[in-house]
């Protein structure tokens, strides 16, 4: 991931306003406000987050505020303008370095810098990044965040009136395909604005006496895939799979190369 200043080129502006980051392989941009923004400095997107607190934007919010900063992909003479600039597809990223970042809107601009020259007031808030996630039935899901906390968030009852997610509160299916975004800023469903924030699950979530290291401990040596249930229970996979179908063995997961297993369900069936 890369990281950039957002500097104003102002003789009086000597610490940056904010911080972009660049995920290349996802395409994903993600900016973080310094604690020393001023709300009169800052562009009118970006202010209006510092004025509800937050220091934190997501990726669809950042990815706009590229976008003012670049040639749309609809411009008429979008063609010429790519190949002039040695281009051979329209690319966000490619098209905001050609002037590092600057636009004729403001008097802002991007200077890439390394990950220790980001303010230590940034670097605090990343201890709220989340590390991984499991979603859980209900539209709930446990966050495990990069402090070692972990946190029970019912999406549902906070976030229930944002109207972008009631296809996917409403289809558990699609809710389980909650993925963590680049970095840990937060969770998000597929491409576009389907995502909430760090600073939100952080939050709104209920803190739980479970850490990550304790689920997959749990998941070490709690789950048997089918290899290892023929061997506990000195049988045939063919005989695993009869007691599947007549649901004396149900599998916590499903694949095409074998099923996972609870070491609980396999030594109980094997007793009977």
């Amino acid at each position: 991931m890369r990281s950039f200043a957002i500097r104003l080129d102002n003789e009086m502006a000597a610490r940056p306003i904010g911080y972009l980051f660049y995920c290349e392989s996802k395409k994903k941009f993600y900016i973080e406000l310094s604690q020393y923004a001023d709300l009169w400095e800052l562009p009118v997107l970006l202010a209006g987050f510092l004025q509800m607190g937050r220091h934190t934007i997501g990726s669809y919010w950042s990815r706009k505020w590229i976008q003012e900063r670049i040639v749309p992909p609809d411009r008429q003479n979008l063609a010429h303008i790519l190949k002039e600039n040695k281009l051979k597809e329209y690319d966000e990223f490619k098209l905001l370095m050609l002037a590092q970042g600057r636009c004729a809107q403001d008097d802002f601009y991007l200077q890439e810098i390394d990950r220790d020259e980001i303010s230590k007031g940034v670097k605090k808030r990343w201890q709220h990044h989340i590390k991984d996630i499991l979603p859980s039935e209900d539209n709930r899901i446990w966050v495990f965040f990069q402090n070692g906390k972990t946190k029970l968030c019912d999406i549902k009852a906070t976030f229930g009136d944002w109207k972008r997610l009631l296809p996917i509160l409403s289809n558990e299916s699609l809710f389980r395909q909650a993925e963590v975004q680049p970095g840990g800023f937060g969770i998000c469903w597929g491409e576009g604005d389907l995502e909430i924030s760090y600073y939100d699950l952080y939050r709104c979530g209920k803190p739980m006496p479970v850490s990550l290291d304790m689920m997959l401990d749990f998941a070490k040596y709690r789950f048997l895939d089918t290899a290892e249930t023929m061997r506990v229970m000195e049988c045939s996979r063919q005989y695993i799979s009869q007691m599947v179908e007549k649901n004396k063995l149900k599998p916590v997961l499903k694949k095409n190369g074998g099923n996972i297993f609870l070491k609980t369900d396999v030594f109980q069936l094997r007793k009977n």
